[in-house]
């Protein structure tokens, strides 16, 4: 992302809209109607929030930690090599133009630039696909050609969800003790779509999808839920995004290291020496990591 814009406000998925997506006006929420929210259906969502906060305080009244919060791609389910599975497709049309190295490479430079414009995800990676086929090739890509990479992206959003070793029982043991919630950035579609196929979602008391994971997301995110930044522990593959930003915002993280890590969620931009998070090899461990911490607590 472009240095300057680091302190803007990532767009952070709203239940408050209509369905036309504008927010919510004091009208909209007393007329009837699927436009609105009647009297009711806010006294009953009133409810429900209350029941949620006892059995929050109730899950993690002995322990250091209110809310985990878990990434989603390659923390929670496989994601990464489903695209390079698709680079490599997308190299071998445009094998003809360039060598395949030439081809990754000038691909990987047209998404970091576009990531700004177009977000994260499989659509925003389609852009970047077809707009560097007619760089490489001059304009002389055919229309068949860019069918194709119309057909890498259906592809990948029919795949089906596959959970990493281990996620399920991790989820739901922790969900015993703990409020849980996942924080993920990409598309609102594509990220809700994979969600609810991964048979997870209900184990998952709160969602954020956003367009970007800065310390100002985190803030947001942990002033939004009533969340003390202390209590607040997020788990996910990415040090530039899962770790380092959370740390900053004061809160806990730990770090799931995934074999494959994509270019531009690499990092150096930090200490190990004096920047503390903990680590684990493997997401089956996490719950006994917490256990020490809450018998340490104690």
């Amino acid at each position: 992302m472009p240095s300057g814009e680091k302190d803007t406000l990532p767009r952070l998925d709203s239940k408050a809209k209509d369905r036309q997506g504008r927010d919510a006006s004091p009208a909209m929420l007393d007329a009837p109607g699927p436009a609105g929210i009647n009297k009711a259906c806010l006294e009953e969502s009133m409810l429900h929030a209350r029941e949620t906060c006892k059995a929050m305080n109730s899950k993690t009244t002995n322990s250091l930690i209110d809310v985990v919060a878990f990434d989603a791609d390659d923390t929670l389910w496989h994601n990464e090599p489903l695209f390079t599975e698709t680079k490599s497709k997308f190299e071998r049309l445009l094998a003809n133009y360039h060598s395949r190295e030439w081809i990754a490479q000038k691909l990987d430079e047209t998404e970091m630039r576009n990531v700004a414009h177009f977000g994260y995800g499989i659509k925003g990676f389609t852009l970047s696909m077809i707009e560097t086929a007619i760089e490489l090739t001059e304009g002389r890509i055919s229309a068949s050609e860019i069918g194709e990479i119309m057909g890498f992206a259906r592809e990948m959003m029919k795949r089906p969800v596959e959970l990493l070793d281990g996620v399920r029982e991790v989820v739901v043991r922790m969900s015993e003790s703990y409020e849980l919630m996942i924080v993920t950035k990409g598309d609102l579609f594509d990220q809700e779509s994979k969600i609810a196929r991964s048979g997870l979602g209900d184990y998952f008391s709160r969602i954020e999808i956003v367009s970007e994971k800065t310390r100002r997301t985190y803030e947001t995110i942990m002033s939004r839920h009533r969340v003390h930044p202390s209590r607040f522990l997020m788990v996910g593959n990415s040090i530039k995004s899962d770790i380092l930003p959370v740390i900053a915002a004061g809160g806990r993280a730990v770090y799931v290291p995934y074999p494959t890590t994509w270019i531009h969620e690499m990092t150096e931009d930090y200490d190990p020496e004096h920047t503390r998070f903990d680590q684990v090899e493997h997401i089956s461990l996490l719950p006994d990591l917490l256990n020490e911490w809450t018998t340490a607590f104690r």
